[in-house]
Parts: structure tokens; C-alpha cells; sequence
């Protein structure tokens, strides 16, 4: 894997405190994960995490320093900001990285870091267009008096925010009391030696595990049953394909809230047979080896992991012209764009790839090559490395 080497050498090894305060396992701790995996290996590196079942079995194979915080203290600010500072003062590093959803999480954690001199605080915003648009005012609306202080003293402390698409550099300079030389893009990026080589006999497990038949063609979507991932209009899509392309399947990968609600929704649109709720996976790869179209229905996004491990695997993609989505699929070449909240749009954009495998193949072809150009792993960790060196050097003590 990456690593900058030419600084490995002449410079301390560097003291970096991570943070993760999810409350479930998604694309933003994937992202953390890929982070410790590698620079666990070069600085001296702790996470803090939340003491859940699902955390602790995420982060189990990381061969590190954790501290798992338990869960109660995350719904008492004072009792996790005590927690935080306890930490810090013990053990205080020379960064603090902290991964968060949206820019709302982690407020104690940051205040606890510069009240202990943790000096360098950079954070990874992956969703920051979660939020109140500002009003006339300048003010986040909907949010009170107190809220803003806050906010102004947080992003006061932060060194740098990365953001992981250029629309979302946008949403945080323009929605939050950052300055814009303080907001750095760093694309996400994929493992694509996951997705090469899948053994056909593992595609044929897949396929048999959940009966499609070598005549099936097989969409596929990967992502938390959540409202922002639009599976309402994916669903009606399927009725609208179902009408003209009878031997038509989708698969929806993961779980959430929705998981109930769309189960039924199936059963009333009459697709019962044809929508399959594979649950969380551990075989993305030999999921998508077996999948002819792969769908990304969402509202709104930050740069989806999931579209780029689709491609990794050269299965062409159809994607909502939101956000981080039209950054990846920047060239038609690429990939088809509809509109969000458009099922007829979505319908339109699978059945055209439906009927024409030289252009699934033509897309896939090309959106594996637009991985490996712009969004490959190593990209991301030597511009994240780089960025950590930067924040420690205007640091250093």
C-alpha cells in the first residue's frame, strides 16, 4: 500500500487520536477503516468508538489502540465531553482526526481536544449538506443562538475539514462558519484488487443461494434501507420494468429502518418474486460479479463507495444526478445520470442497458478505468497522509 516515503525517515512519528461517534457501521466508517488499516502501520494510532456490538466487531481485526466508550454517555454532553477530555489529558497526541456523518457530531470531542492543546484537529465530513440552509440572517436556521457560538468555536478549533466531493465543499462553506481555505477535498477511493479474479464458482453460489436463473438479469443497489437512499423509486422502477422485461430481479443489499416498509411495498406493487432482500453482506465483490446493472437511487449523497466498488467491478452503473454522483460519473462515457426522485427516469435508464450488453459492457469497461485514474485507495490515503503532515508541521511543538 501507499506511503510517502520520503518523509517516513525524517520526521517523528506522528501521535493521531481517531474518533468515530456513528451509531451503525456504514460508507463513513468503511472509509475510517481504510484510513487505520494503513496508517496504523506508520503513526502511533488510538480510535475511540462507541461500545456496541456492531463497532467492536467492525473494528476487531484493527491491530491497535481502541477505546470503546459506552454507549450512554454519547446521549450526556458533559459526561462525553468529561470522557473526551480524560483521554486527552492522558495521552495527548499530536492530531486529532474525527470521521463525521454530518458536521453536527463530535462537538465534545473537538472542545475537549483544544482544552488538552491537541492542536492539529482535522475532521472528514461526509454528509455535509445534512443540514439547515442559513437564513437572512447568516444564521443556521432552525437552530438557536447557543447552537451557533458553538458551531463558530468548533470550526474555530479545526485545522482542516475534508470533504469528500466538491459538492460537498460547497454545501459546508456555504451552510457553515468555516473559511474556504480551511476546507480540503479528498475523494473517497476503493480497493480495486477487492473486485478482480471473483471465481465463477462463487458467482454461481450467489446465484443459486438466492434462485436467479442463468436468463435473469440481475440489478443491484448496495446501501442502508434509509429514506435518502430512494428505494421507494427504485421499487416503482421495477414495476415499470417488470411490465416489459419480465425476467428482470433486484437485489437490495443492506438494512435499515426502511426494511419493513419496503418489504411491503414490494408485496403490494406485485414484485414479491422479483425484489430480494439480500440483508448486510460480507461478498460485495461476488454480488456484483453476479449483477448485470448496478443502481444508485439516492436523494442526496456524499461520493458513495458503492458506485465506485461497481465499477471496480465493471458493472455499469445508473445513478440520480445528485451531488458526489455527478462527480464520479462526471463523463456519459461513465455511466447513465437520471433525475432524483424520478422512477419513470430510472425505468427508462435500466431498460435502455437492458436491452444492449455491448453497452453494459462498453460502461463497465470504462467507469473500472475511471476508478482507477481519479478514485483508487491509494490516492486517497497519500493526499490524506500528506494533509496529516501539513496540519503537524504547523504544529510542531
Amino acid at each position: 500500500m501507499f506511503l510517502l516515503k520520503e518523509n517516513c525517515m525524517s520526521s517523528k512519528t506522528l501521535k493521531i487520536t481517531y474518533v468515530d461517534e456513528s451509531l451503525a457501521i456504514g460508507g463513513a466508517e468503511e472509509y475510517l477503516k481504510m484510513l487505520l488499516k494503513e496508517f496504523s502501520g506508520i503513526f502511533e494510532t488510538t480510535l475511540i468508538h462507541r461500545n456496541s456490538r456492531h463497532h467492536n466487531g467492525f473494528y476487531a481485526d484493527l491491530k491497535m489502540a481502541k477505546v470503546a466508550l459506552d454507549p450512554a454517555v454519547y446521549d450526556k454532553p458533559v459526561s462525553l465531553f468529561k470522557s473526551y477530555f480524560t483521554i486527552f489529558k492522558s495521552d495527548r497526541g499530536d492530531l486529532l482526526h474525527v470521521n463525521l456523518p454530518a458536521p453536527n457530531y463530535c462537538r465534545s470531542a473537538i472542545i475537549a481536544a483544544s482544552m488538552c492543546r491537541i492542536r492539529g484537529v482535522v475532521t472528514t465530513s461526509h454528509l455535509p449538506n445534512l443540514t439547515f440552509p442559513r437564513s437572512k440572517l447568516g444564521m443556521l436556521a432552525g437552530r438557536s443562538i447557543w447552537d451557533w457560538i458553538v458551531w463558530r468555536m468548533v470550526f474555530d478549533i479545526i485545522d482542516t475539514s475534508i470533504v469528500v466531493s466538491e459538492a460537498s465543499a460547497d454545501s459546508l462553506k456555504a451552510n457553515y462558519p468555516t473559511s474556504p481555505d480551511r476546507v480540503r477535498c479528498i475523494h473517497n477511493g476503493v480497493d480495486q484488487t477487492r473486485f478482480a479474479g471473483v471465481e465463477r464458482i462463487d458467482v454461481e453460489n450467489v446465484k443459486q443461494e438466492f434462485g436467479i436463473s442463468a436468463n435473469d438479469l440481475v440489478v443491484a443497489s448496495v446501501g442502508r434501507l434509509h429514506p435518502q437512499k430512494g428505494y421507494t423509486y427504485l421499487l416503482n422502477a421495477m414495476l415499470k420494468l417488470n411490465r416489459n422485461i419480465p425476467n428482470v430481479k433486484l437485489i437490495l443489499v443492506g438494512d435499515g429502518p426502511l426494511r419493513a416498509d419496503l418489504g411491503r411495498l414490494a408485496v403490494d406493487l406485485g414484485l414479491k418474486d422479483k425484489v430480494i432482500f439480500a440483508g448486510k453482506r460480507d461478498d460485495i465483490p461476488q454480488l456484483l460479479a453476479a449483477s448485470d446493472i448496478y443502481v444508485n437511487s439516492s436523494l442526496f449523497e456524499g461520493l458513495p463507495f458503492s458506485i465506485l466498488e461497481a465499477m471496480s467491478a465493471g458493472v455499469p452503473v445508473v445513478a440520480t444526478a445528485v451531488d458526489g454522483n455527478k462527480e464520479i460519473i462526471y463523463d456519459p462515457g461513465s455511466g447513465i445520470l437520471v433525475p432524483a426522485e424520478d422512477a419513470e427516469g430510472l425505468a427508462n435508464a435500466i431498460s435502455i442497458l437492458a436491452n444492449d450488453s455491448n453497452r453494459r459492457r462498453t460502461l463497465g469497461m470504462q467507469g473500472r478505468d475511471v476508478v482507477t485514474k481519479i478514485f483508487s485507495i491509494d490516492l486517497m490515503l497519500q493526499k490524506t497522509e500528506q494533509l496529516y503532515r501539513e496540519v503537524a508541521a504547523r504544529y510542531k511543538r
